[in-house]
């Protein structure tokens, strides 16, 4: 029984010749190697001290806040782009779009490209790779240019982010050591995509929206230096790339993501969007296709089989589209609407900031009293009520009205999203830890990425319809309430009015926009609280103490010394 239990293990953990030790393992003793081999790659010496442990968990921090910091740090400067590259609500969607898209698509390949080329090598490539493409936007002089820089900072961010999550695994191998670290570096990830907006903000205003990509190199520059002498190499099995799977995940997605974007533009029932529905649905399905037949496929199917994995995974995505997303709509409220600057925007999200700064330490010890679905529920329950407070925004809401609604935001992600995380990875074998964490965090760019695409489609119908009808009364031709619906998502009031308008007529036209836009926001936090509300029912609804069985497997799975290392 015992010896078919074990074949169980190395049958669902890996396939890919992991070295196991035949000895008993010396269970949590701390371990002062100089090498150790998965699969025969050797592994750099795991210092046992605390101090040597805290010098690669800073440089895995500020690698993982880079690359999430650029997820949100854009939303404040979208409308100063659009005005700057003369770009319209599609084109500044796709700002943020092609990042997040081509950062989570590629990010099950980046955790496979770390396990088989090495964690720390992969990880410094792509920082490198990173503060280039970085440079590409901030010098972009046309919006095709800065989405074309964009995909391909993605395309780094996603080799990137997978080994700051894996390299704790194997700096940290008992488990409790290892949960704290992985508490602290949901912080940093909430922290990060909080920040974003505060720091693009004062950025935008200080430096103007190129400064806010410029901010990376120094942060690149820190983790190139430090990153060599202070992290461990650790590498899996010779595992093969999923190729097929990339491509079909890439396509299916994209095409989908271009069909709800460019959708509201171009005409639900035009043949260019028909097509990419049609494309996106084909390509997804041809990876579902795919991932099942593939030898080694970069999205596990079996993993999906076990229900806290599938639900983390779930509750991950539902995170990125109901709440992550709202950035976006909120940074166009701020400055289309209340007329601010993107530094006032910016600040505007401090509270926030601050809240999950100060509610993430606290989700940890919450989940080992209550357990990781109720602090998950919990979570979500807050994030979904702090949106509908928000239906106290108006036209001309004072900040003091809704401030507080941020600071439960932060305080839902902040219980959230280090909980959702553990029940992903509880579900994997740590050998397995790189493929675990990239797929938990392209489920959570997904949802952005859809998020965006989808309630930017609401907002953006429910904005058309609501300003023709207002302005229809005011005598406009369709010709020109087109403009001004255009004018207005791409620079704000003052753009939509007209040079030939009357100061009383372009008073009201102003006044339609705004208030168009208001309703159509209010649809959009409706729908993130319901999304929000159905993922905390269905991590409610996760039986208690469920774990996957490779999660309950991997505390047990250790890496043997190589001959003569000790």
């Amino acid at each position: 029984m015992q010896g078919r239990s074990r074949e169980h293990r190395l049958a669902f953990c890996s396939r890919r010749d992991i070295a196991l030790d035949s000895a008993p393992e010396r269970a949590h003793t701390p371990t002062d190697h100089r090498s150790v081999t998965i699969g025969g790659a050797p592994v750099a010496r795991r210092a046992s001290r605390r101090g040597h442990r805290l010098a690669p968990l800073a440089v895995l921090f500020l690698s993982a806040f880079m690359a999430l910091l650029d997820v949100t740090v854009v939303t404040v400067a979208v409308p100063d782009i659009g005005a700057d590259l003369s770009a319209g609500l599609s084109a500044q969607q796709w700002v943020i779009t092609a990042y997040t898209l081509f950062f989570s698509a590629f990010l099950l390949t980046g955790g496979t490209l770390g396990d088989r080329y090495g964690r720390r090598r992969v990880l410094l490539v792509s920082v490198a790779a990173f503060a280039v493409t970085s440079v590409l936007c901030g010098l972009a002089r046309s919006p095709g240019m800065l989405i074309a820089a964009r995909a391909l900072q993605g395309l780094a961010a996603a080799a990137m982010l997978p080994g700051t999550l894996s390299l704790i695994a194997w700096i940290y191998p008992d488990p409790k050591e290892r949960g704290r670290a992985i508490g602290m570096w949901s912080g940093v990830a909430g922290l990060a995509l909080v920040a974003g907006p505060v720091l693009g903000g004062w950025l935008v205003g200080t430096y103007g929206w190129p400064g806010i990509f410029f901010l990376n190199l120094p942060v690149a520059v820190l983790v190139l230096v430090l990153g060599p002498r202070t992290l461990p190499e650790a590498r899996g099995g010779r595992e093969g790339l999923d190729v097929a799977g990339q491509l079909t995940a890439v396509v299916g997605a994209g095409a989908l993501a271009y069909a709800l974007i460019e959708g509201g533009t171009e005409g639900w029932t035009s043949p260019r969007i028909l097509a990419a529905f049609t494309v996106g649905a084909v390509g997804l399905a041809a990876f579902a296709v795919v991932e099942t037949r593939a030898t080694d496929p970069m999205l596990p199917p079996a993993l999906f089989r076990l229900r806290p994995f599938l639900v983390g995974n779930l509750v991950s995505f539902l995170l990125g589209f109901g709440l992550f997303s709202m950035f976006f709509f909120l940074s166009l409220y701020m400055q289309q609407v209340r007329g601010e600057s993107a530094l006032h925007t910016g600040l505007a999200f401090l509270p926030g900031s601050v809240a999950i700064v100060l509610t993430a330490p606290l989700s940890g010890p919450l989940a080992a009293r209550l357990g990781q679905r109720l602090t998950i529920g919990l979570g979500l329950t807050v994030s979904a009520v702090s949106l509908l407070t928000m239906h106290r925004l108006t036209v001309d809401a004072d900040y003091g009205r809704w401030w507080w609604s941020l600071v439960l935001m932060g305080a839902g992600i902040g219980l959230a999203l280090s909980p959702t995380t553990a029940l992903v990875l509880s579900s994997v074998s740590r050998q397995r830890s790189g493929v675990g964490s990239s797929i938990a965090n392209a489920h959570r760019q997904f949802g952005i990425v859809f998020g965006v695409a989808v309630l930017g489609a609401l907002l953006t119908e429910r904005f058309t319809a609501l300003v023709s009808t207002k302005l229809d009364g005011l005598g406009l031709p369709p010709a020109e309430r087109d403009r001004v619906a255009d004018a207005f998502l791409r620079e704000g009031g003052s753009a939509a009015t007209g040079a030939n308008a009357s100061p009383r007529l372009a008073e009201r036209v102003i006044a339609a926009a705004e208030e168009a836009f208001v309703a159509g926001l209010h649809d959009v936090l409706t729908a993130g609280a319901i999304v929000l509300l159905a993922g905390a029912a269905v991590a409610v609804a996760l039986p208690a103490g469920s774990r996957g069985r490779a999660g309950a497997d991997a505390d047990e799975l250790r890496p043997v010394s190589a001959p003569g290392a000790e």
